[in-house]
């Protein structure tokens, strides 16, 4: 009533090939788990970047509006001094 050779034989074959597959899927799901991390990491300091420089340009085009404001207020200020003080002669 013992174990027959052949089947034991078959139990320790089935069990290394299954040992075998559950390790080489978790390896498997290991390595594209590392490589979607990278990726993503890599997409995010694109787009870190692509925000940083769109931010600078808005600083640049902000600056160059505030710029042309003080000129204008200026001008207008300059020239309704002119005027008043014509009209006052």
């Amino acid at each position: 009533m013992g174990i027959d050779s052949e089947v034991l034989r078959e139990g320790v074959r089935l069990t290394i090939f299954g040992l075998s597959t559950a390790f080489g899927l978790l390896i498997l799901l290991m390595v594209m788990t590392w490589t979607l991390g990278r990726g993503v990491s890599m997409q995010e300091r694109r787009a870190i970047r692509r925000s940083e420089a769109a931010a600078t340009a808005n600083e640049a085009a902000s600056r160059e509006k505030a710029l042309a404001a003080v000129a204008a207020v200026s001008t207008l200020l300059g020239s309704n001094a002119d005027t008043n003080t014509e009209a006052a002669q």
